[in-house]
């Protein structure tokens, strides 16, 4: 009889094969724990390039101590710098080193590093340490100064400098509302720091906010006795924001100066980028809506705007995630997805130029390097229907590009690349399916690759079962979804299994990668080998697809997702040793909405689910994310009725496990707390449990705890 789904699956599959002939059982404690030590596959430690040179550097063991060495990229030739003890026995502390320190190198001949709070100068000619200052107790949002070892960093809510080892107070600020030196926009927009630095280390940037007007939250400190308040700034979706401005600074002078930003004053300031000799400061104004986009010159000595570079807008929203990245005097580029697909745009610093770098369908994902002489651009991505990531070349010439050029190559996935300074090599760091991390040196003129390292299988010796990668079709019969199954280590066709669907599918992640083990973590495998599949599928909204794949769920978040992961249940259904009668979903943050809506939208398909720190209603979350994809309340109020899991409640029939974490900031336990209010009005049966002091996860050792928890549900219940 042919398979009824046979006409509508993709059936585009990648197998890993065992990995050895497994001896060894995967343990709970020894997945969940060893997934970051001894199950992790090795990496080159202190790997960079050392400036101005072709030498690149990195730590390894040698009988009980660790060992910089550096290696001539044309030679391979290698020589030790330093070792752990030697670092060790310099410092003024006299402290025991075992490993190498993270250094940072900073001129061809000096690298700092920090051991107990006190910041260290190695140099690699002399071969002398010298200790240069301590790190003021209380600090926080370490920036360090450009080719330099002074330091800006934060005391509670104000900023600091540390220039020549002496300590300099920026802003002085008693109001707890006022914050300056720190992220802003909850680390929405790919805003990462609050210290921006020019080029040449002679000023800074920096985020300051007054927070007067947004809602105090209350968390509890169970630590104490008694417990005591601890609130936080938590701004709800359409309640008031923060207002955001810009500093500047200028190293030896007095005095702070503020952009004069205008436009609202709850509009977001982003993608905050230096110009070429520090004169001007770029900044990106987008609108509450966030589907209007204008980036704006200032003058950095006045504050004053300079003029208007280019204005972007989306019936949706635009999502600036990238700063400038200069390739001349005043020319940058720009990372957009107006074509459709996240590429390159170069404009002048008037905005009279505008080139688009068309990568085809290619999709950029960051940035890597450019080189003025030959006009070359590197950068990472994918093909838009591919999960893959792969280094790229392009020439970038008058009014658009020419020979775009894959420069690596196979099933892999690219996480980082390192250029030396004159471009002349890089080395990539990648892995894939059966593949754990790999190191290749790349000479950039002739495109041969050499392989400097290349980490052994961690699960050799474990109990490990096949991986399978598949590519589905959508209900709408064009779009293609990923998704990844796990395996028993004894599978065997001949039985049927049950199966637990773990569950993401938010904006903004990509859960499901071509590189080790699929981006798995280890505690499927454990579970896979209790007897189930344990089954993945990245949906429409998920990220690295292109804008059009990315906004599907827009205004309405959870309701194609849904369809998606059903499509997925419903392929896996058709598979013969599949048990179609006991289906367990589980999933965390928007994967714990995603599994409350699926159980409380499809009743019956899943027999149980579990829900960690479960957004349950969109009204309750925060204003960047949610009115990003959602809009406000009031003007989406049939979206946010929709998409609530607490209007759901009623018509929960499977078992459902809650768990959240008593102190935390991102999805706060209110969610949780006003579905379970839900349940009991509706006389609903549902389980709760919480971690004590835990915030948005649970890590350490209590994650044990946590996983055996799920994992111990899921089973008692099919």
């Amino acid at each position: 009889m042919k398979n009824q789904y046979s006409g509508f699956w993709i059936l585009l599959f990648v197998f890993l094969p065992l990995l050895s002939i497994a001896q060894k059982e995967l343990s709970l404690e020894n997945a969940v724990m060893g997934r970051w030590g001894n199950l992790s596959p090795q990496r080159l430690a202190n790997f960079s390039w050392i400036p101005e040179t072709n030498l690149y550097t990195y730590s390894e063991k040698s009988d009980s101590i660790e060992v910089l060495i550096a290696v001539n990229a044309y030679t391979f030739e290698k020589s030790e710098l330093v070792t752990s003890p030697a670092l060790g026995s310099a410092m003024t502390l006299k402290k025991e080193l075992a490993r190498i320190p993270n250094l940072t190198w900073i001129n061809t001949n000096e690298a700092y590093y920090i051991v107990g709070g006190i910041v260290n100068m190695y140099n690699r000619k002399t071969q002398e340490v010298k200790n240069l200052f301590t790190v003021p107790s209380g600090s926080s949002n370490l920036e360090f100064r450009p080719h330099s070892t002074d330091v800006a960093f934060t005391k509670e809510n104000n900023l600091f400098l540390i220039i020549d080892g002496k300590e300099i107070q920026i802003t002085n600020f008693s109001d707890p509302n006022i914050v300056a030196g720190q992220t802003v926009s909850r680390v929405e927009f790919g805003i990462e720091h609050g210290v921006i630095w020019s080029a040449n280390g002679e000023k800074l940037a920096f985020y300051q906010k007054d927070e007067s007007k947004v809602t105090n939250y209350p968390l509890v400190n169970y630590s104490t006795r008694p417990a005591s308040l601890a609130n936080t700034k938590y701004p709800m979706a359409g309640m008031e924001s923060e207002v955001v401005s810009i500093g500047i600074y200028t190293v030896g002078k007095e005095g702070v100066t503020y952009l004069k930003t205008d436009g609202p004053i709850d509009q977001y300031l982003t993608s905050v980028s230096w110009g070429p000799k520090s004169k001007s400061v770029y900044v990106g104004h987008l609108n509450r809506d966030q589907n209007d986009f204008h980036m704006k010159k200032y003058a950095a000595k006045s504050g004053e705007l300079e003029t208007e570079i280019f204005n972007e807008t989306d019936e949706q929203y635009v999502h600036p995630m990238h700063n400038l990245e200069f390739i001349g005097k005043e020319d940058f580029l720009w990372l957009s997805e107006k074509s459709g697909l996240n590429q390159f745009y170069v404009y002048n610093g008037s905005g009279q130029v505008n080139w688009h770098i068309n990568t085809a369908d290619i999709l950029v994902q960051s940035f890597v390097s450019y080189h003025p002489g030959s006009k070359k651009l590197w950068f990472l991505g994918n093909h838009k229907n591919k999960i893959d990531k792969h280094l790229f070349e392009v020439v970038i010439t008058d009014g658009g590009s020419k020979e775009l050029k894959q420069i690596t190559s196979g099933e892999a996935y690219f996480s980082s690349v390192s250029f030396n300074d004159d471009k002349t090599f890089a080395i990539t760091k990648s892995s894939a399916l059966n593949t754990p991390n790999s190191y290749d040196l790349i000479e950039l003129k002739n495109g041969s690759i050499s392989t400097i390292f290349n980490a052994e299988n961690p699960l050799q010796e474990y109990q490990i079962g096949n991986t399978r990668m598949d590519t589905l079709l959508a209900d709408d019969g064009k779009t293609i979804l990923h998704s990844r199954t796990i395996y028993p280590f004894d599978f065997d066709t001949s039985k049927t299994y049950p199966v637990l669907v773990y569950v993401y599918n938010g904006p903004g992640v990509q859960l499901l990668h071509q590189s080790w083990l699929g981006s798995a973590p280890l505690w499927m495998y454990h579970f896979a080998n209790k007897g189930y599949i344990v089954y993945t599928l990245d949906g429409r909204g998920s990220t690295n697809r292109g804008i059009e794949f990315e906004q599907a769920p827009f205004r309405n978040l959870g309701q194609v997702e849904m369809r998606d992961q059903l499509t997925g249940v419903k392929y896996l259904k058709s598979l013969s040793y599949v048990d179609s009668t006991k289906f367990a979903v589980h999933g965390w943050s928007y994967g714990g909405f995603m599994t409350t809506a699926l159980l409380t939208s499809y009743p019956n398909v899943f027999k149980v689910g579990v829900a960690g720190g479960p957004v349950m209603d969109w009204r309750y979350y925060e204003i960047m994310y949610t009115e990003r994809y959602m809009d406000t309340p009031e003007t989406n109020k049939e979206g946010y009725d929709l998409t609530s899991n607490l209007l759901r409640a009623s018509k929960l029939e499977d078992k459902l496990l809650i768990i959240h974490g008593t102190s935390d900031p991102t999805v706060v336990k209110q969610h949780s707390d006003l579905f379970l209010k839900e349940c009991i009005s509706n006389g609903v049966r549902v389980d709760y449990f919480e971690y004590p002091g835990h915030e948005h996860n649970v890590y350490g050792k209590d994650r044990v705890h946590l996983m055996d928890k799920v994992l111990l549900y899921i089973e008692s219940n099919l």
